[in-house]
């Protein structure tokens, strides 16, 4: 469904150009059968300004959710890309992420063990790139040959690691790894790590799940993302790690024009088909 009737701000502000982006996930939302990772991308209102909008998210159950945490994170994230005006996106992140909280803590029922999810939202905006995080999902930016983890994982180990208890190797194979700090649906509502990135053409970010970030090595990954088109290279990730995994891929063929913050954005999902360069 298209959302129609955007302008953009005042008349005094300079018109702003989405960015061209070619994406890819896995697995697609529209299939059928149990899922532990959710993925989502959104595209901007054809001809006008916008963002892409496009997230993981991981669930992690609880009595009371029917095994969906993750996938109301997703849904409450969608619904609040296609209503919202946004005219700051770091707002936006903050606000759409805590209303998927909610969402999620409503979703639970009162179970004894709540519902909890964690996300990483990637907000293609202008010439900017914006992160929301909360949880072990991660962001990997791929730019000149090299990766960089853009997110830092809101887990006992990684905080381990920032007190130097642990040094980073020790932290992959320790218990407390998989011992979540902050997660969507908790009791305070955790506050999200927000990281803003300059967008440059040839960028290709990956969002994952914990499982896979996890499993495969940062030179795998960039191995599967040199090598294959957004579409092929998710595939190829979540086959790799096995079940439970999600990726979403975007690689920035030409950034969009003027500051991310002068836009009014508007969104309108697409299905998860094949981009055209894949084919």
């Amino acid at each position: 469904m298209r959302i129609d009737g955007a302008h953009l701000g005042s008349s005094a502000a300079p018109r702003s150009t989405a960015a061209e982006i070619a994406w890819g996930l896995c697995p697609d939302p529209r299939s059928e059968g149990p899922a532990q990772t959710w993925c989502l991308a959104l595209e901007p209102r054809p001809g006008g300004p916008g963002a892409h909008v496009l997230a993981v998210a991981t669930d992690l159950g609880g009595d009371g959710a029917g095994g969906a945490a993750g996938r109301v994170t997703i849904d409450a994230l969608a619904r609040a890309a296609a209503r919202l005006h946004i005219e700051r996106p770091r707002l936006w992140l903050r606000d759409s992420l805590a209303t998927a909280g909610r969402a999620v803590r409503d979703h639970g029922g009162g179970g004894q063990v709540p519902p909890m999810a964690t996300v990483t939202v990637l907000v293609l905006c202008g010439n900017q790139a914006l992160i929301g995080h909360v949880g072990d999902c991660r962001a990997y930016l791929v730019r000149g040959g090299g990766i960089e983890q853009c997110t830092t994982d809101h887990t006992r180990a990684a905080e381990m690691v920032r007190l130097r208890l642990l040094t980073p190797e020790q932290a992959l194979t320790h218990p407390a790894r998989s011992l979540l700090t902050r997660g969507l649906g908790t009791r305070p509502a955790p506050s999200p790590d927000i990281v803003r990135r300059p967008m440059r053409a040839g960028d290709t970010w990956i969002l994952c799940s914990a499982g896979m970030s996890s499993v495969l090595a940062r030179s795998s990954i960039v191995d599967a993302v040199r090598r294959r088109g957004p579409l092929d290279a998710a595939c190829r990730l979540v086959e790799e790690v096995g079940a439970g995994a999600g990726a979403v891929i975007a690689t920035v063929v030409r950034p969009g024009s003027g500051q991310s913050h002068e836009q009014r954005l508007w969104y309108s999902p697409r299905p998860a088909t094949r981009p055209p360069e894949d084919r």
